[in-house]
């Protein structure tokens, strides 16, 4: 009979996303929640007897798709007794702490778990940490339909939800100590001693001890993490799909094109060849890490191994005495030899490619923050629960299909996707490809959601605003990320919605923003 409709979300969305130093951590925090929200919806159809398209309305599917995080982190499903939907509520809760204690058991294993001076206070601060009940803000509500037709219970059903989740748990706790390097809230990971000095030391053998490489964490001690810092840093998620770095996105587009100028046989092999020698004891990453430039690549084992290459070899300053003892953990004797060699390699690939056109590569990338506007009042207007679900299978073919948002943001241009849920997409883009990128993403969420929008006056409002922010490769994440938001934001409340805001952010500190009303068309 469908009767009683549950509402269920996981959060804090903000915390696992926004509290990131590295790439990796921003992609790890976004499928550990998707991860999660899997994990909730994983008996709904046992627990109604039902096939899982019978169950769920939002999302069409419950599972991951690859290796996106494209997952919302709330789910709407429909039960035939209150009995039912109770018990669900109850397994995704379950099933969220169960997942959660699986996650972050593989990061203690994999670090701490191997480091001399964990001690009993090391473990105190973890479970306290980690402790499901205190961490994740967990709402939902279950209504009766009752009388009411589906587009009143649809619309009752949302506003108690949002009346709950107003109605917040309060279950934080003061955090003691000195406060992690990333979040700037929680107290860092630490051994018996709590002063400064203690804290680098302790990190310092968690890294040496745990055989972690500078591309981990600092091998220092300047990185101090707290518990969720150190799950989003290290744990064993089901993707394995690595992640580039900054560096890696800003040059992508140089990449591509010395490659292109490479088939074409304009540029001699030797140049190229003489880079990757100077640069071999560098920062590799995996040629997954970037699909558009390993499928460019081929199976061509040169082209390979410029794709292997982190960004940071593409600029000059990489090859300093300082960046190399400080990065790669050089003797002052190595890196002097390091340093030599790589500034005349790479002066010679720059000069061989600007010969042909090529843009010096640039230390700056874009970072895309997209959200559909009005979604509410699209959803609150549908006639029946058939329109609900095809809106949902709309957005689940824009969010999912490989030909969609994936194919748009890392197959036709060397980007990589945060993630894409629903509505919501987080996209890592190069500068050359970014207004492509952002007015495809825009017209394909269009052209997907709103022929299925049962009425002309709600199609009307089926746009998205987007922010855009563009950063040097060294600015902090957390700061591009708080600003990213803060443009996609601006775009919603002071330019009225379908609209695009970039922020550039200079590297002495300084930025400043231009807005743009209406769709990213007149910027192609």
């Amino acid at each position: 009979m469908k009767d009683y409709m549950l509402i269920y979300s996981v959060g804090p969305v903000q915390t696992f996303i926004a509290q990131a130093r590295k790439a990796r951590d921003l992609w790890q925090g976004s499928f550990l929640l998707s991860t999660l929200m899997a994990a909730a919806m994983s008996e709904l159809a046992d627990i109604a007897n039902k096939s899982i398209e019978d169950v769920l309305i939002f999302p069409v599917e419950p599972i991951i798709e690859g290796n996106i995080a494209d997952i919302p982190n709330k789910y709407t499903a429909l039960f035939d007794t209150l009995e039912q939907a109770q018990k669900a509520a109850e397994s995704s809760a379950h099933n969220v702490e169960v997942q959660w204690k699986n996650i972050s058991r593989s990061a203690w294993q994999k670090t701490l778990a191997k480091a001399r001076m964990t001690t009993s206070e090391t473990q105190a601060i973890w479970d306290r940490q980690t402790n499901p009940q205190t961490l994740f803000d967990i709402f939902w509500v279950i209504t009766n339909k009752g009388n009411r037709e589906y587009p009143e219970w649809l619309r009752d059903s949302q506003k108690l939800f949002d009346a709950r989740k107003r109605l917040r748990n309060f279950l934080t706790q003061n955090e003691p100590g000195e406060k992690s390097t990333i979040s700037g809230e929680r107290e860092a990971l630490r051994g018996s001693g709590q002063s400064r000095a203690n804290l680098k030391s302790f990190w310092f053998n968690v890294g040496n001890d745990a055989h972690l490489s500078a591309k981990d964490i600092d091998l220092e001690g300047a990185e101090r993490l707290d518990a969720i810092d150190t799950v989003k840093r290290f744990a064993e998620l089901i993707s394995g799909q690595p992640f580039p770095s900054t560096s890696s996105i800003a040059t992508a587009s140089y990449v591509r094109a010395l490659i292109e100028t490479l088939k074409q046989g304009k540029i001699k092999t030797t140049i190229v060849e003489q880079w990757l020698a100077a640069t071999e004891e560098l920062d590799e990453m995996s040629i997954d890490a970037i699909p558009s430039l390993k499928e460019q690549a081929a199976d061509q084992p040169l082209l390979k191994r410029i794709v292997s290459r982190d960004g940071d070899c593409f600029f000059d300053e990489t090859f300093t005495s300082y960046r190399l003892q400080k990065d790669y953990h050089k003797t002052s004797e190595e890196a002097e030899d390091i340093s030599e060699a790589g500034k005349v390699a790479l002066t010679k690939l720059i000069q061989a490619t600007k010969e042909h056109k090529i843009p010096t590569p640039t230390p700056y990338y874009a970072i895309i923050q997209m959200d559909g506007d009005n979604m509410g009042i699209c959803l609150n207007g549908v006639e029946n629960e058939q329109e609900h679900k095809a809106i949902s299978e709309a957005l689940s073919e824009f969010s999912r299909h490989p030909n969609q948002v994936r194919r748009i943001v890392q197959i036709d241009h060397p980007g990589r996707l945060v993630y894409a849920g629903g509505d919501d997409v987080l996209a890592l883009s190069p500068l050359k490809d970014l207004l492509d990128v952002a007015y495809k993403l825009q017209e394909r969420y269009k052209g997907k959601v709103e022929p299925v929008v049962g009425t002309e006056e709600r199609q009307q409002k089926v746009t998205a605003s987007m922010g855009i922010v563009i950063a040097h490769h060294y600015t902090p994440l957390n700061l591009v990320l708080q600003t990213v938001r803060n443009a996609e934001k601006l775009a919603k409340n002071r330019y009225g919605r379908n609209a695009l805001v970039v922020t550039v952010m200079k590297r002495s500190g300084g930025k400043y923003a231009s807005a743009a009303a209406g769709n990213t068309q007149g910027y192609k």
